[in-house]
């Protein structure tokens, strides 16, 4: 093969490998390695799973463990904050959530982050992939599930230091189906 690609292997995976939200992820020691959340689903159940490589020549896939590993929409922060990793989730396919660990395998305590507010996505509301570092704060792109799971993409800015708080969030969707 030309290209470097990941094919389900597991019982679990057996129905695809979907929602992959990638970060390249650096330590405070410098150290960089790259992540990839994904949700294993086999027909029935999910699983989120994690994939971890340095080179992207070589994989090695975990299942994420705790009490908050559940659902999907999981997105690790690209950095620690606080000396914890942090990660976006969606526990209960409605609501956004924030958690904290010592371990990026270990999760457990989310914290509601926010709920849907806007016509756009009144049924739920979901992270497209890991936050982006700005100087402004982390920036979050959304998306919404609205009327006739019509979905939209939006955007929530976080504060840098303590990303529990919700700096700025749009009212109006970026992009939105015609």
């Amino acid at each position: 093969m030309s290209e470097r690609i990941i094919l389900p292997v597991s019982a679990n995976e057996t129905n695809g490998i979907e929602d992959a939200r990638s970060v390249r992820f650096q330590e405070d020691d410098g150290f960089v390695m790259h992540y990839a959340t994904y949700t294993a689903y086999n027909g029935r159940a999910i699983l989120p799973q994690l994939i971890e490589t340095q080179d992207f020549l070589h994989f090695r896939i975990i299942t994420l463990n705790g009490s908050a590993v559940q659902n999907k929409g999981m997105a690790l922060f690209p950095r620690k904050i606080g000396g914890r990793y942090a990660m976006l989730s969606r526990q209960d396919d409605e609501n956004l959530f924030i958690m904290f660990s010592d371990n990026p395998h270990y999760w457990s305590d989310p914290q509601l982050l926010m709920r849907p507010s806007e016509p756009w996505e009144n049924v739920k509301i979901g992270n497209c992939g890991s936050p982006i570092e700005t100087e402004a704060g982390w920036l979050v792109i959304t998306h919404g599930v609205g009327p006739m799971r019509r979905y939209c993409i939006g955007a929530v800015l976080l504060d840098l230091e303590d990303p529990t708080r919700i700096i700025g969030r749009l009212r109006r969707p970026l992009l939105a189906p015609e």
